[in-house]
């Protein structure tokens, strides 16, 4: 190995279907109720959906679309595409999230290497890019699956999926905001869009904000 000093710590691992899934219910649970639209034509749009639906209040969570959605620039928010590989959990025991961005393991930011244990599954990565391609290439691949025999040798059973995901990028950052209910037709609007790659670190803490926002202009 060419490396000759790391950083160790403890961290939390989020197991996102369960987790997910453990959102959801919960959401149901309170009474919630789910239905998918198609919608365009930014904050009068969703005004006007809210009135439709009777709501007082919505809010713009809607990713790459969250730029539209909230009057922005179409290049507002832009696509980080990211590829993954998840493994059967061959070992339970010695093995740590690991990641590296830097060679031989990573070739830089953009081809960052990282094998995190996750449940019953080991994801390994990654990549980030601008594009659009919805598949993984051969090459995308291949490098990951070196990469993680490198860093985790006996922990990886079989190949599970690979996947394909594309991350909300907002150039100046992620955007919490509530907006005055004179701009957008008595609805009390907020955003809570452009996470990026950190939606898992800073989710709680965007929606308390936007709580707090909500629960302020209504007071």
């Amino acid at each position: 190995s060419e490396y000759r000093s790391s950083w160790l710590w403890n961290s939390l691992v989020v197991d996102s279907p369960r987790y997910l899934d453990a959102l959801q219910a919960s959401l149901f649970d309170s009474g919630a109720t789910a239905r998918i639209e198609a919608l365009e034509g930014g904050p009068a749009a969703v005004a006007e959906l809210a009135q439709r639906l009777g709501c007082e209040i919505a809010v713009n969570c809607a990713g790459l679309g969250g730029g539209a959605l909230g009057g922005e620039d179409a290049s507002a928010v832009t696509n980080g595409r990211g590829v993954v590989l998840q493994y059967e959990r061959a070992s339970v025991a010695g093995l740590a999230v690991v990641m590296s961005q830097e060679a031989p393991l990573s070739g830089g930011d953009a081809t960052p290497a990282y094998v995190i244990p996750r449940g019953d599954v080991v994801v390994c990565g990654g990549s980030y890019d601008e594009g659009v391609t919805a598949d993984a290439s051969r090459e995308e691949v291949g490098r990951i699956e070196a990469s993680a025999a490198a860093i985790a040798p006996g922990s990886l059973g079989a190949l599970r999926q690979v996947w394909v995901g594309h991350r909300p990028v907002r150039g100046a950052g992620v955007r919490v905001e509530v907006e005055p209910r004179a701009t957008s037709g008595g609805v009390l609007l907020a955003h809570n869009y452009g996470h990026g790659g950190s939606g898992w670190t800073i989710a709680h803490g965007c929606a308390e904000d936007i709580a707090d926002g909500v629960a302020a202009a209504l007071s």
